[in-house]
C-alpha cells in the first residue's frame, strides 16, 4: 500500500466518509478509528524514493465530496439553506480531524510546493459545495435574501438571526471559492434597491427616519467593515441635504429618540458638515446659557445641554469642552452684574455663595442629585478663582460628619467629583485642610468632631418594670461605624455593668476631644445608672490617655426609645429627661434642674410637651402613658436638626478661626518622631513646606512651651513626653 489504495480499503473509508458527510453527528468510533488509521499508515509508509504519500487518499477525498455535494438536495427557504450549511459546516469539521494526517502530510508539502491542484480540506469542501449545488441556485437565494430584507424593514425589531446567517454562509462559501467579487456585486444590488425605495427629495423628517431603521438593520446582519461600507454609501446620496439634517437634529434634539443616531449619520457626511454642527449646536447652547438669570436656570441649562452631549453625541470632548467654554464666560459676566447688584441693596449673594449652599444642602439630602452636584462644582471652579469657598466647602463637610447626616461613600462620591471638575491640586489642599480635623486621634493633638457610635448598654433595674424601653440598634451601629471611622474617632468601647439586669439600648453618643481647642464643655448630667456608667468607663479610658480630654455633646447624639409600640428617635439629653421623670414617678422644673444639669431645660421640657409624650400637672412633669400619634415612627431629632445647626456653628467657627492651635498639632506630630529638633529648622520646615506665618509659628510654639508640652534648650525645641 504504497501508491495505491487497496480496493476493500477504498470502499470502506467512501462509505464511513459518506455517512458523516450525510450525518455529522453520529459517528460509529470503531469506523472512525478504521478511517484514521489507514490514513496514517498510508501516509507514514517507508518507500524507496522521497515522494510523500497521500495522492489516492485526497482522490478518494475528492471524489467523495463531490458525489455528495451533486445530491443535495434544492433550495427552498432561507431556513433549508441554513439547515445544510450547518450540517455540511459540522461534517468538515469532523473531516478535518479525521484526516489530520493527510493534511500534517500530503497536503501540507504540496501547498509548500505551490501545487495549484491541491487544496486544504476546508477549501476542498467549500468550493465543490459552492460549484455543485449553490452555483445554481444562487440567485434564487439572492432574491430570497432581498425579499427578507424587505421584510425585516416593515418591522419594529431590525435583529434576524435567519438574514444574518444567511448572508455570513454565503459570502463564507464566495470567499472559499475564490469568488469575493461576488460578495460586492451582492452589495451593490443591496444598495440599488434599497435606493428605489427612497425618495430623497422627501422632507429631511421622513428621510432621516428611513436612513436610521437602515443603519440599525445593517448594524445587526453584516460585520463592521461591511457596516460601514454600505453606510457611508447610502448617506453619501444626500450630502447635499446635510445643513438641512444638521437644523434638524439641534431643532428636534429634546423629543426625538434617534437623535444619536442621526449623529452617526452627520458623521458620516464628513468633515465639512461635522464642523457645522459644531458651530450650530455651540450657537445654541450659547443662546441658552445667555437667558439665564438665576442659578437654578444655570444649572437646568448645563445639565440638559450636558446631557444631550453624553447620551445623543458620544460625549464628544471638543463639544463638552465648549459647553464649559460657554458657561465660564456667561457665568463670570452674570456674576460681576450680580455684585454691582449687591452694592446697590437689589441682591445679599452672589453665585458663588449661592454654589457653596446649593453643594451643601444637596450633601445634606438623603438622595443626592450628582449630576446637579457636578456642574455645581463646575461652576465654582469658574468663579472661585481665588479658592475663597474652600474654606466653606470644608465647614459642610465638618457640619455633615458633625451630625453624620451623610455616609463616609456620599463624601468619597463629593470628593472624586471634587476631583474631576476643579482638580487634584484643589483637593491636595482641602484634604490637608480634613485633615487637619482628623488629626490622629492617639497623639491627642487636635479635635475631632464626629458621631463615635459607642456602645454603651445600658441594662435597667430589675425591680423598675419601665414604660420606657431603648431599642437596641447594636448590629445597625457595627455597620454604621465600619462605614464612617475613617472621618470619626475610634471606637472607645465602653464595658456592660454585669451587676445591671434586663433590657438594653445603645446610645450612639457624640464625644468631642478637646487638646487644644477652646470648645466649651456640656455640662448636663445623664439619668442614673447610664451617667455611672459612662463615669466608670470614662475614667478608665483617661488612666490610659492622660492628656486626652472627651466631653460629650448629648444634644447632637441619637437615640431611639420604644414606647407604647411607638419608635422614637430623639435627642440623648430629651431621652434622659424622660428617665429622670420616670425614674422619680413625677418632678418640677427646679427638680428636674438639679438633676440634669441641663442648660437647655426649658427648651427640652417644652419640646417633650410639644409631642406629648410628657405632661404638665400642677406644677410637676410627668410621663404620659395615654401617648398616641398617627405615625408609628417619629423623628425628634430631625425635626431639632436647624437648632443642632446652630450648635455646630459655633463648634465650626472655633476651629476655623483657631489656626495657631492646627500649627500646635503639626508640631507636636513632627516632634514625637524626631523628639528634638532645631527652632530655626522647625521654622524653615514649615515655611518652605506649609507656607506657614513665622508670626503664627512662633505664637504657636510659645502656646506650647507654657502648656508644658515642649521646652526650649541651646535652640533646640525638644519634646516632653
Amino acid at each position: 500500500m504504497v501508491n495505491r489504495l487497496e480496493n476493500q480499503i477504498a470502499e470502506n473509508m467512501k462509505r464511513i466518509t459518506l455517512s458523516i458527510l450525510k450525518r455529522p453527528d453520529y459517528i460509529d468510533s470503531n469506523d472512525y478509528v478504521y478511517v484514521y488509521n489507514n490514513i496514517y499508515k498510508h501516509c507514514t509508509a517507508i518507500t524507496d524514493d522521497y515522494e510523500i504519500q497521500g495522492k489516492p487518499i485526497y482522490d478518494l477525498l475528492q471524489e467523495i465530496i463531490n458525489e455528495h455535494t451533486s445530491r443535495i438536495e434544492q433550495l427552498i427557504s432561507l431556513e433549508r439553506f441554513i439547515d445544510v450549511m450547518k450540517q455540511y459546516e459540522m461534517s468538515i469539521n469532523v473531516l478535518k480531524s479525521l484526516y489530520s494526517y493527510l493534511s500534517r502530510y500530503f497536503i501540507k508539502i504540496s501547498l509548500d510546493r505551490r501545487d495549484g491542484y491541491i487544496q486544504d480540506i476546508e477549501t476542498l469542501g467549500y468550493s465543490f459545495f459552492y460549484r455543485n449545488y449553490l452555483e445554481s441556485i444562487e440567485k434564487t437565494l439572492l432574491e430570497m435574501i432581498y425579499f427578507e430584507f424587505d421584510i425585516v424593514r416593515t418591522y419594529k425589531k431590525v435583529k434576524n438571526t435567519k438574514l444574518k446567517l444567511s448572508i455570513d454562509y454565503y459570502r463564507k462559501l464566495l470567499a472559499f471559492s475564490d469568488e469575493d467579487s461576488k460578495f460586492n456585486i451582492f452589495k451593490i444590488n443591496y444598495l440599488n434597491n434599497l435606493f428605489k425605495k427612497i425618495d430623497f427629495n422627501d422632507n429631511i423628517s421622513n428621510i432621516s427616519k428611513i436612513i436610521v431603521k437602515e443603519m440599525l438593520i445593517i448594524n445587526k446582519i453584516f460585520e463592521l467593515e461591511v457596516f460601514y461600507e454600505l453606510i457611508s454609501k447610502l448617506i453619501s446620496k444626500f450630502e447635499e441635504r446635510g445643513p438641512e439634517l444638521i437644523n434638524f437634529v439641534i431643532e428636534t434634539m429634546d423629543i426625538n429618540k434617534s437623535t444619536p443616531s442621526l449623529y452617526h449619520v452627520i458623521k458620516f457626511l464628513g468633515d465639512k458638515n461635522l464642523k457645522l454642527f459644531f458651530i450650530k449646536y455651540s450657537e445654541k447652547i450659547e443662546i441658552s446659557a445667555k437667558i439665564c438669570e438665576t442659578l437654578e436656570d444655570f444649572l437646568n441649562c448645563f445639565i440638559i445641554n450636558n446631557s444631550h452631549i453624553d447620551k445623543s453625541f458620544e460625549a464628544d470632548s471638543k463639544l463638552k469642552k465648549k459647553l464649559i467654554e460657554i458657561f465660564t464666560v456667561i457665568l463670570k459676566v452674570k456674576n460681576q452684574t450680580k455684585k454691582a447688584l449687591i452694592s446697590d441693596g437689589k441682591f445679599s449673594k452672589d453665585f458663588m455663595d449661592e454654589i457653596v449652599e446649593e453643594i451643601n444642602l444637596i450633601m445634606n439630602l438623603e438622595e443626592k442629585d450628582y449630576k446637579k452636584l457636578d456642574a455645581l462644582l463646575l461652576f465654582l471652579k469658574i468663579l472661585d478663582e481665588k479658592e475663597i469657598s474652600k474654606y466653606k466647602i470644608i465647614d459642610g463637610i465638618q457640619k455633615r460628619l458633625l451630625f453624620n447626616k451623610s455616609e463616609l461613600k456620599a463624601e468619597n462620591i463629593f470628593i472624586d467629583l471634587l476631583k474631576t471638575r476643579i482638580g487634584s491640586d484643589y483637593i491636595g489642599r482641602l484634604t490637608k485642610s480634613i485633615k487637619d480635623i482628623e488629626t490622629n486621634y492617639s497623639n491627642k493633638i487636635a479635635v475631632k468632631i464626629g458621631e463615635s457610635c459607642n456602645q454603651i448598654s445600658y441594662y435597667r433595674n430589675a425591680e423598675a418594670d419601665s414604660n420606657i424601653k431603648f431599642v437596641d440598634e447594636k448590629n445597625e451601629c457595627n455597620q454604621k461605624n465600619k462605614k464612617i471611622k475613617s472621618y470619626m474617632m475610634p471606637n472607645l468601647v465602653l464595658e456592660n455593668n454585669e451587676n445591671l439586669e434586663n433590657s438594653c439600648f445603645l446610645l450612639n453618643i457624640k464625644i468631642l476631644t478637646k487638646g487644644f481647642w477652646n470648645i466649651l464643655p456640656e455640662q448636663t448630667i445623664l439619668a442614673e445608672p447610664l451617667q455611672k456608667i459612662l463615669n466608670e468607663n470614662i475614667q478608665s479610658h483617661l488612666l490610659k490617655n492622660p492628656r486626652c480630654v472627651l466631653e460629650f455633646n448629648f444634644t447632637l447624639s441619637v437615640i431611639e426609645i420604644e414606647f407604647k409600640n411607638f419608635n422614637i428617635k430623639l435627642s440623648t439629653d430629651l431621652a434622659s429627661i424622660l428617665l429622670f421623670i420616670e425614674n422619680n414617678g413625677n418632678l418640677n422644673f427646679t427638680e428636674l434642674k438639679m438633676l440634669s444639669n441641663d442648660q437647655n431645660l426649658k427648651n427640652n421640657l417644652e419640646k417633650l410637651l410639644n409631642t406629648n409624650l410628657i405632661k404638665y400637672d400642677s406644677g410637676n412633669y410627668l410621663i404620659n402613658y395615654d401617648f398616641d400619634s398617627n405615625e408609628s415612627n417619629l423623628n425628634l431629632f430631625e425635626e431639632n436638626y436647624t437648632s443642632f445647626n446652630k450648635t455646630s456653628d459655633k463648634i465650626i467657627e472655633n476651629f476655623k478661626s483657631s489656626k495657631v492651635m492646627i500649627l500646635q498639632a503639626k508640631i507636636v506630630k513632627k516632634l514625637k518622631i524626631e523628639k528634638k529638633i532645631l527652632q530655626e529648622e522647625l521654622l524653615k520646615y514649615f515655611i518652605s513646606n506649609q507656607t506657614e506665618d513665622a508670626i503664627l509659628l512662633d505664637a504657636a510654639i510659645k502656646e506650647l512651651t507654657d502648656k508644658e508640652y515642649v521646652k526650649i534648650s541651646d535652640g533646640f525645641i525638644i519634646y516632653i513626653p
